[in-house]
């Protein structure tokens, strides 16, 4: 089991064993930083229903597949809306609390796409996101850091690869291919 992939799943299973559902108040006005190497992001957390324990994130990121690698010069650009539920909460210990959560929204963006051509396919991804994270909050801090997992089903709109001049639709498979790469968040919370 690959190690990235290993400390999720423990801080998972922490989760779920921990803390018994406890009731912890939960404030989601936050702005932080995502990181990731599949991207690089600014993110918003916003209310959305504190009585159902949901709220809203808005997010803009600089898409980096092929840059870290040195095949591709520019990052692709994406901008994302999710509507998140809360389903588990509870004390890690008496300093910090976690919240796990899970939520689908819509994504719109202009990235190149796996390929194995040697054009650059760079093009419109249109689609829906699912996703979910554990969000770890401090006491007597308003400094959170989070984990969290992306999955994008997206079409991609671009100029063929063989044909110039040609629009070409496909599915965006990064958004799959791409979903159990985590992505490493820090909050400000106000």
């Amino acid at each position: 089991m690959k190690p990235c992939l290993k400390y999720s799943c423990l801080i998972l299973l922490l989760c779920f064993s921990s803390g018994a559902g406890a009731q912890v108040p939960f404030q989601p006005r936050r702005l932080g930083l995502s990181s990731s190497p599949k991207s690089f992001g600014l993110i918003l957390d916003t209310d959305s229903n504190r009585k159902e324990k949901t709220f809203n994130s808005y997010a803009l990121f600089l898409d980096c597949y092929q840059l870290l690698s040195g095949e591709e010069e520019k990052p692709g650009y994406k901008a994302s809306f999710s509507h998140n539920t809360i389903i588990r909460q509870g004390y890690l210990n008496e300093g910090m609390v976690y919240f796990l959560y899970a939520g689908s929204g819509g994504v719109l963006g202009y990235v190149r796409d796996y390929s194995s051509a040697t054009h650059k396919n760079r093009g419109l991804e249109l689609g829906l996101t699912a996703g979910g994270g554990i969000l770890l909050a401090f006491k007597d801090s308003n400094w959170e850091i989070g984990l969290s997992f992306l999955a994008e089903f997206a079409l991609h709109i671009r100029q063929d690869e063989s044909v110039s001049h040609k629009t070409d639709l496909s599915w965006y498979a990064n958004g799959l291919f791409r979903a159990p790469l985590p992505m490493l968040n820090v909050y400000y919370r106000f």
